[in-house]
């Protein structure tokens, strides 16, 4: 459980760093999250938030992708 303690603990400086709008460094801490987050549901939530960053700065294909992977984790995640 102590991993995904550090997928949330880096999922939330995400957040605060995609409120700041820096969205490339969101980018990178829900990619370091998702080395830790165990669950599926968890790993969906991070999939979704990469795919809103990458949404923001333009990069409609890579969103896409994103927004599938967190479907395949998760498909009853209502964010997708």
């Amino acid at each position: 459980m102590a991993s995904e303690q550090v997928a949330l603990a880096a999922k939330q400086q995400g957040n605060l760093a995609y409120a700041g709008k820096d969205y490339r460094k969101a980018i990178a801490l829900y990619q370091e999250a998702l080395a830790s987050a165990e669950s599926a549901g968890v790993q969906s939530v991070l999939y979704v938030n990469i795919a809103n960053s990458l949404f923001q700065l333009e990069d409609y294909p890579a969103a896409f992708e994103a927004a599938s992977r967190a479907a395949d984790k998760d498909g009853s995640n209502l964010k997708v």
